[in-house]
């Protein structure tokens, strides 16, 4: 259905029926609801890629997505719609997460170069052609073995690989119980 809703228009019934499921599973997310978070993901998170993509890089859009859905979790309990559609409020969490990460990006780089006294330069590639293809097959691989996973635990993986949270962090972040 997801895909659907990408070729539809605003006036399509595909458009406001998919909208209405995003909105029962942020209500049922929200209410506690682990399926239905997973549930959301597996519906959306496609879809909001796509977004992100528009904004960051292929190598580091996963990355943004794992952000922006640890975000949906944290503001489940804040949604309202009145102020927005279930679909565009999670587009506007995928935008501003991404438009974090620039601004992360960018500072981070002034950062390095200051520290360093040097301008940026151009680096040839010194990786070999079977080199940089067995480093493409190994992430292809590493993103077959993630999307097995359920939305939670790709979620929970995401916070202690790409957040440094210890397992009392994490239960803290999810409100979860420590070593489920």
């Amino acid at each position: 259905m997801t895909s659907e809703l990408l070729k539809c228009n605003d006036s399509s019934g595909a458009w406001e029926q998919e909208n209405q499921r995003f909105g029962q599973l942020i209500g049922r997310a929200g209410a506690g609801s682990i399926e239905a978070f997973e549930e959301l993901y597996n519906g959306s998170a496609r879809w909001l890629l796509s977004h992100v993509r528009r904004f960051i890089d292929d190598g580091q859009a996963e990355d943004v997505l794992a952000e922006v859905f640890i975000q949906i979790w944290k503001s489940l309990g804040s949604y309202d719609p009145d102020r927005a559609a279930p679909a565009v409020w999670l587009v506007m969490i995928a935008r501003s997460r991404a438009l974090d990460h620039l601004r992360r990006e960018k500072r981070h780089g002034s950062e390095r170069r200051d520290q360093l006294g040097v301008e940026p330069v151009e680096m040839e590639h010194a990786e070999a052609p079977d080199q940089i293809l067995s480093r493409l097959e190994q992430r292809r691989l590493v993103q077959l073995a993630l999307a097995d996973l359920s939305a939670e635990e790709q979620l929970l993986l995401g916070l202690a690989y790409f957040r440094d949270q210890s397992h009392t962090e994490i239960a803290t972040t999810t409100g979860l119980p420590w070593g489920r």
